[in-house]
């Protein structure tokens, strides 16, 4: 709130267009449908045993916001979103190595978090891209400067290798169940029937 307070729209920008409200059955299939994406990886994360803690989040992180907006472009924007916000991360990290200063370490995070919520509040087509974007910027740089890691920037690889098999295994299910459930057309509503160039 007081981001917003502090840089307001711009007289010149448009007004945002409010989403269309979806029927009750088609947000039910969607609600089951992300249950069965995250949930599914939940019982195998327990059943094995496995101690990555950090993949259930990063699938039900992006179940979620690709279960909003679902298209074959979606899928590879996703993908090409989390490259691009792994590059930078890098980009910022060196610059903190260089001048490992509090005052520079805040004004280069406000620079790089205005510029991307000023993309992720755009009209553009790509600006929920940039949303994910920012989640990989802050958990890959997040866990880089933590002070009790010794880590540093070397888990970069392993961390930016979990984001993508995460974003592989969400998109994935996603269209799985998608297929088999799919949505009826009287439940989409007016002016929300699939539209073929999301698909191609």
């Amino acid at each position: 709130m007081l981001m917003f307070g502090l840089f307001p729209p711009l007289p010149s920008e448009p007004a945002r267009v409010p989403k269309p409200v979806l029927p009750a059955a088609e947000v039910d299939r969607r609600a089951w449908i992300l249950t069965a994406v995250t949930g599914s990886y939940a019982v195998a994360y327990f059943s094995f045993g496995w101690t990555n803690v950090h993949t259930p989040i990063y699938i039900a992180v992006y179940a979620y916001s690709a279960n909003l907006a679902r298209g074959l472009r979606v899928t590879k924007g996703i993908l090409a979103a989390n490259v691009a916000a792994g590059l930078l991360t890098v980009v910022i990290y060196q610059l903190t190595v260089m001048t490992p200063h509090f005052p520079f370490l805040a004004a280069l995070v406000l620079t790089v978090n205005l510029i991307l919520a000023r993309m992720i509040t755009s009209d553009a087509p790509w600006a929920p891209l940039a949303g994910f974007a920012l989640s990989v910027v802050m958990i890959l740089y997040g866990e880089s400067i933590i002070p009790f890691s010794d880590d540093g920037g070397s888990n970069f690889g392993d961390r930016l290798g979990e984001l993508g098999m995460a974003a592989l295994y969400a998109v994935g299910a996603l269209y799985v169940l998608d297929a088999y459930f799919p949505a009826r057309p009287a439940a989409l509503g007016k002016g929300q029937e699939p539209r073929a160039s999301e698909n191609g």
